[in-house]
């Protein structure tokens, strides 16, 4: 209960007392329908509508946290935002329903007055598969489990209570082996459907919540090994892994990247051990696209610095079917100071490619 805190108020001892008795007689009253709505029985209905609401807040809270940051953070946060929304409604049903048949489930397995079964099923019920497939394989193998239990002690439990208790044990054999019949089957059935649910609720649930990067992955160059954490290369990578599903993050090693103008939406050109990519920010979602790209073994010679313009001749390829394609490739940007920082670095990165 929560505890009752008055301070800076001029009561007497009947009006204390009397706050007192009515916060605790609500907080009582409050922690009974807490207690109810949270029975297993009941499928816990109570979790039900705070993890519902605990969904729907992050649904809205989520984008409008990521709006405030920038286009890419608001498709990140409505992304995690639905995501904890289906989370908790389709994860929070599902662990309801396997509640209440898991309740069912319990009560079929006391009737059936058999020790060994209930502790086997315990044994069966508290296991927790890491996959939705493997949790209807082990609630499968449990139906078929209470019935083959279920046949088999019509003959053995007689057998079992003759030898205990003699004819006493054998007619109490009988009446065990009756309701394991009609009880071990229906257990087991409403257990495969409980473990079932109970996998379909934690394959649609979040483990731990909503989890967020506070910053992006360490770039760990392997020919330079393990330097102090940059922000800069690791928007770098992020950019190269962003690009065509991450086409190139295996066989391109980041070199160095540059937007080209001050505006928000600006093209980036980007540098790998391998290629070289000019990318333009998509109008929709914010991903890039590769508006060009060239291979460095295609470069012709060191490219020129010619009117805020960086100029790259390339090879051509002979067995390209385009009659009109051109043998240069430029970008522009009207600050010259990162074209001669970006020629440097391609310098470096050709260096890197011949040694």
């Amino acid at each position: 209960m929560a505890y009752f805190d008055c301070k800076g108020v001029m009561l007497t001892v009947g009006q204390l007392l009397s706050h007192i008795q009515s916060h605790y007689f609500y907080q009582a009253i409050q922690q009974a329908y807490v207690l109810v709505l949270g029975l297993d029985v009941l499928g816990n209905p109570y979790g039900l509508i705070r993890d519902f609401t605990q969904g729907l807040g992050d649904l809205f809270y989520e984008p409008f946290l990521g709006s405030i940051q920038g286009t890419d953070e608001f498709t990140e946060g409505l992304v995690r935002g639905v995501q904890s929304l289906l989370g908790h409604t389709v994860g929070s049903t599902a662990g309801s329903v396997a509640l209440m048949t898991g309740s069912v489930g319990n009560a079929l397995a006391a009737l059936s007055f058999d020790s060994d079964y209930k502790k086997k099923r315990r044994t069966r019920v508290m296991q927790q598969p890491e996959s939705l497939p493997e949790t209807l394989a082990i609630g499968t193998r449990g139906f078929i489990n209470g019935v083959a239990l279920g046949l088999s002690g019509i003959i053995l439990d007689p057998i079992k209570g003759a030898h205990e208790d003699g004819v006493e044990g054998f007619f109490k054999g009988i009446g065990k082996g009756i309701m394991g019949l009609l009880t071990k089957p229906a257990a087991g059935a409403i257990d495969m459907v409980s473990m079932a649910f109970d996998g379909l609720r934690r394959a649609a649930e979040l483990e731990g919540g909503i989890v967020a990067r506070t910053r992006l992955p360490r770039f760990i160059n392997p020919s330079l090994g393990l330097k102090p954490y940059s922000p800069y290369q690791a928007i770098g990578v992020r950019l190269l892994q962003s690009i065509r599903k991450g086409q190139y993050l295996q066989s391109d090693m980041y070199w160095a990247h540059a937007p080209l103008s001050r505006e928000d939406r600006s093209d980036v050109f980007l540098i790998t051990d391998k290629h070289l990519f000019l990318l333009e920010k998509t109008k929709l979602w914010g991903d890039w696209n590769v508006e060009w790209e060239v291979p460095i073994d295609s470069l012709l010679e060191i490219p020129a610095i010619v009117d805020k313009r960086l100029v790259f001749r390339i090879k051509r390829d002979d067995s390209s079917l385009n009659l009109f394609s051109s043998g240069e490739r430029d970008i522009v940007c009207n600050d010259t100071q990162v074209l001669a920082w970006l020629h440097k670095k391609i310098e470096h990165v050709i260096k890197f490619r011949k040694q």
